[in-house]
């Protein structure tokens, strides 16, 4: 496993702070160097609904310019979130989960974007109806795609927090084509509950990296979730150690190139701290 860093001079090319300047938003990368970004807290610093395309057009010098442009969108919006998930399936959909709203009252909704023209940033919001073993509303939780056997994607949830508990350490299983949620029976190593860790899909299993456990502290564990079919509901954690150890730290992000993981950026965080 390689941790890199490494900054980069973003300009953009729209006048409008509020889609620029955010923090606690959503975002899925998608093709041909575009990502969407939704939610989060703005310059005013409150919660907003607003998609946001974001396309690197070009570099100028050691600067990658990148446009900003709101997209239009309708169906059942799920309205003013921060620090819900938004992860991409195949083709033109995502799946949302989660966040807060305004008032700080999570949420367990799931929602669907779908992409109605290829050419132009069109979007529709659905909002399918979920059966099954529900989980617990939250926010700053993982949320990955992974594929089975048959060839149907899951979605699978991880942590998180919520107004009832500083840290969760469940882990669920969304079926993307029956939308049924099920609980899943935690095997193998022992992991630490934790919210705003990071996450990525490597051979078909999650990576989960750092985050913030129960007592406040930021944590340094490594771990794999995999899966198998023949077991229901049965997912199986893997302790990753690493030489040297990763620094303990939330709110990175993890890249999978390969068979190289890159942890960029994070916070680290003791109780206490500003």
């Amino acid at each position: 496993m390689h941790a890199l860093a490494s900054k980069i001079a973003l300009k953009h090319v729209q006048d409008s702070d509020e889609l620029v300047s955010r923090y606690g938003y959503s975002s899925v990368v998608l093709k041909h160097g575009c990502y969407l970004m939704f939610g989060g807290y703005g310059s005013t610093h409150r919660i907003g609904d607003s998609l946001v395309k974001v396309s690197m057009i070009g570099n100028q010098g050691p600067q990658v310019i990148c446009e900003f442009e709101e997209c239009q969108t309708t169906g059942n919006k799920p309205g003013k979130l921060a620090y819900c998930s938004l992860v991409q399936l195949e083709g033109s959909e995502s799946v949302l989960f989660g966040g807060y709203d305004e008032s700080c009252i999570e949420n367990n909704d799931i929602y669907i974007l779908k992409n109605l023209d290829a050419e132009s940033p069109k979007y529709q919001w659905l909002k399918p109806t979920t059966c099954g073993s529900i989980p617990q509303a939250r926010w700053r939780h993982s949320a990955e795609i992974i594929k089975h056997e048959s060839g149907n994607p899951s979605m699978i949830l991880f942590g998180g927090r919520n107004n009832d508990h500083a840290a969760l350490g469940d882990c669920y299983k969304l079926s993307l084509t029956t939308f049924q949620w099920q609980k899943c029976n935690m095997l193998g190593d022992v992991v630490q509950a934790s919210h705003s860790h990071s996450s990525a899909v490597w051979n078909n299993s999650v990576l989960i990296y750092g985050g913030v456990n129960f007592e406040d502290f930021a944590i340094n564990s490594l771990y794999q979730i995999s899966f198998e079919d023949t077991v229901e509901n049965t997912v199986k954690f893997k302790l990753i150690r690493t030489d040297p150890e990763l620094p303990a730290s939330f709110s990175s992000s993890c890249v999978i190139q390969g068979d190289n993981l890159f942890i960029v950026g994070g916070v680290k965080w003791t109780p206490g701290m500003p």
